[in-house]
């Protein structure tokens, strides 16, 4: 009887986990155009300082599950990235 309480409670706060995750990356998106049409549709603006907290916080992440999650371009997670231009000077 436990074992099948357990199961259906792992099976239970994996689907909820699931819902969680599809919820705030609606959300993420949502936001992320907002932010863009404010910006003039270019990308969000980012100060090296975020850029280097949000570097930090992808380390942590598999790669292929932040493609799946992200709102934000490579570049914002990586800012040594050779094709970013926005940390560049003229």
């Amino acid at each position: 009887m436990f074992k099948r309480l357990k199961t259906w409670l792992a099976a239970w706060a994996e689907r909820y986990q699931q819902r969680e995750i599809e919820r705030l990356h609606e959300e993420g998106c949502r936001l992320k155009e907002e932010v863009m049409k404010l910006n003039g549709g270019g990308p969000i603006p980012l100060s090296p300082e975020q850029r280097r907290l949000l570097a930090e916080k992808a380390k942590a992440i598999d790669p292929e599950v932040l493609k799946q999650i992200s709102v934000f371009d490579f570049q914002d997670f990586n800012p040594h990235c050779p094709n970013d231009t926005s940390t560049k000077s003229p």
